[in-house]
């Protein structure tokens, strides 16, 4: 069998529960990847656009010349750029994922 046809079989054999769990899952993570990667990009791009800046400053090509505060609010920035992809991606790697099994039919509620 081809793997397409086993994932079918294996989600006709899935409760109710857990075939919405695994759709929604799904889902979400695909969502999350597609927000991260359009995040990324903009991110890139502000981060290339601010040490092209300082670039141009420190070689002063073509004349290219911006006040040193401007400069000083920019470095600022970027360093604050930085440092915000820095603890997210932190977040992300360290966070615990928890896992609650679904209960049979009958039984209390389990305790979290």
């Amino acid at each position: 069998m081809k793997k397409k046809e086993l994932e079918k079989e294996a989600l006709f054999q899935l409760s109710t529960e857990d075939y919405i769990a695994r759709v929604t899952t799904t889902h979400t993570l695909g969502m999350q990847e597609r927000i991260v990667r359009f995040l990324l990009r903009i991110y890139v791009g502000a981060i290339s656009a601010s040490f092209t800046l300082v670039f141009l400053q420190g070689f002063k090509l073509g004349g290219f010349e911006l006040p040193a505060d401007f400069l000083k609010w920019l470095g600022g920035i970027t360093i604050g750029e930085l440092a915000g992809l820095l603890s997210l991606a932190i977040g992300a790697a360290f966070r615990s994922i928890t896992y609650k099994p679904s209960k049979p039919p009958g039984e209390p509620p389990l305790e979290p």
